[in-house]
């Protein structure tokens, strides 16, 4: 296995990830003042027209949020993507392809199990006084976007009256749109498993949820 390799299958946080994109030249920190709109949205999207050589880009001065970071395009080339599968960069869709699929039931290829105590999520926990617009510097993601949104991976959805068949759950990532300084609904469609799981369309989840 070679070293490039050897470093994608450490990866175990969204830090060791960027880390192993800035060693491979495929992350950059952007430390001008920014403002979260539209100055995130314009270069996220700027960024995005170069689907296969897009690098992640870290933004360490966002406007009204001091000492605060946030980055987009972590997954948003083809580039990355091979990285975090050990692949060089320049590695071909239909490589990549073949990469994923040969990886299908490898026990390897799983995720290490991290005690729930133990979780990096638990270094920002927010349980009182919420108020998302002060915490997070959110931004429209496309230009005529109605609202805020987020998109959130690791959901898990699961049958809600069988829930816990493993055989019915599923994580997927799903867009959340804010409603209020500690409320966002979560967009559910019959062509996602979680709208198959007859959940309602528009899933409102507020203060007691966030959590």
């Amino acid at each position: 296995m070679n070293d490039l390799a050897n470093k994608a299958r450490g990866i175990s946080s969204l830090r060791d990830f960027l880390e192993l994109l800035e060693g491979e030249g495929q992350a950059i920190t952007w430390s001008e003042r920014v403002l979260p709109e539209p100055d995130l949205r314009n270069i996220a999207v700027a960024a995005s027209r170069d689907a296969n050589g897009a690098p992640a880009i870290l933004f360490d001065n966002i406007a009204g949020y001091p000492g605060k970071r946030t980055v987009v395009g972590v997954h948003g080339s083809w580039d990355n993507i091979a990285l975090l599968l050990g692949r060089p960069k320049g590695t071909t869709i239909r490589e990549l392809f073949f990469e994923i699929a040969g990886r299908w039931g490898d026990a390897d290829a799983q995720i290490s199990y991290v005690p729930e105590g133990q979780a990096p999520v638990h270094e920002c926990r927010v349980e009182s006084g919420i108020n998302l617009y002060d915490i997070l510097p959110v931004y429209r993601i496309n230009e005529y976007d109605g609202g805020f949104f987020m998109g959130k991976a690791s959901i898990a959805s699961r049958d809600p009256e069988d829930p816990d068949n493993f055989g019915k759950q599923n994580v997927g990532i799903y867009r959340l749109q804010l409603q209020g300084p500690d409320c966002f609904s979560l967009m559910t469609i019959p062509s996602h498993d979680m709208g198959r799981r007859s959940w309602p369309l528009n899933v409102p989840v507020c203060r007691s949820k966030l959590r």
